[in-house]
């Protein structure tokens, strides 16, 4: 038998592209590549079954409650450093802007890795994160693996800022877009390639999982995104408000927003208001009998 009718007798593997979602069928012992976005297709981590349970559990349709709820807590976390990273043309460029942008330290990412674990917001990650795209191709010891994972939660927070502090629906919706292109470098399988991730992009939108649901309900009521009154606010300085004249962004806030008013008048009037009282007062007082 010839190589030839060896290689046509191999059984064909059904693969999905990790980048694009493209299915095709390959076999066991040749290096295929994607015909749309490029990307090196592998017969054992590519399998349709396999990446078809990975994208069952990241597209559980998400409601209102949750999108808001994992929205605020992501605008809140706090993490250095407060800068963007970009997109850049290959694994080395981005190794690169990672090392020179953000601290291996842990530190400055415990909040964003108490969001990616937190039973409420587990769902808006993929499986086994914080193995991610970044981690593969920054490369480096498992800390630093997870800590370039875990920043892109922290740049991730930076951009929604940005969408948070836009003055008109034009500018929200352009921010938002260039936070749905960063999160899909979250979401996207971590076997993908820098290439095939630009590429998978230019194709079209990323799929609606759930951190694409609640980036998309941004977009539509973003028009609710408020930055709490209070200077000292410590808990959700970004808020979405439940009524279009919310201010702060709880009662606490409000109260002591107004405690703060009172005494700046007090400071301000007080010593004016206590005479005209006195005399008031004076004015009021009964006569003496003559």
């Amino acid at each position: 038998m010839t190589d030839a009718n060896c290689l046509a007798a191999e059984p064909l593997i059904a693969v999905r592209c990790p980048a694009c979602g493209n299915d095709t069928s390959i076999t066991g012992t040749q290096k295929y590549e994607c015909r749309r976005c490029g990307q090196t297709l592998d017969p054992r981590e590519h399998r349709i079954a396999i990446l078809a349970e990975r994208e069952a559990a990241m597209m559980r349709r998400i409601n209102a409650r949750q999108a808001r709820a994992f929205l605020v807590a992501l605008a809140n976390i706090k993490g250095m450093p407060y800068g963007l990273v970009f997109l850049p043309a290959s694994p080395e460029d981005l190794a690169f802007q990672y090392r020179e942008s953000f601290s291996p330290a842990m530190d400055n990412y415990q909040e964003a890795k108490w969001l990616v674990n937190h039973k409420l917001f587990r769902q808006f990650f993929p499986p086994n994160f914080p193995d991610s795209w970044l981690a593969r191709s920054c490369g480096g010891s498992e800390e630093q693996k997870q800590a370039a994972s875990l920043a892109q939660i922290v740049t991730a927070r930076n951009y929604l800022h940005l969408a948070w502090k836009a003055t008109d629906s034009d500018e929200r919706a352009w921010r938002i877009r260039a936070l749905r292109e960063f999160a899909r470098q979250i979401t996207i399988h971590p076997s993908a390639s820098s290439t095939s991730l630009t590429a998978s992009l230019q194709i079209g939108p990323p799929p609606k999982d759930a951190f694409q649901q609640a980036l998309l309900y941004f977009q539509s009521h973003g028009s609710l995104a408020r930055r709490c009154l209070n200077p000292d606010c410590r808990q959700t300085p970004y808020f979405l408000a439940e009524k279009p004249n919310q201010k702060y962004c709880n009662e606490r806030c409000s109260e002591v927003a107004r405690n703060a008013a009172k005494k700046l008048w007090w400071k301000r009037h007080g010593t004016a208001w206590r005479k005209s009282r006195s005399k008031a007062s004076a004015r009021m007082k009964p006569h003496g009998k003559r």
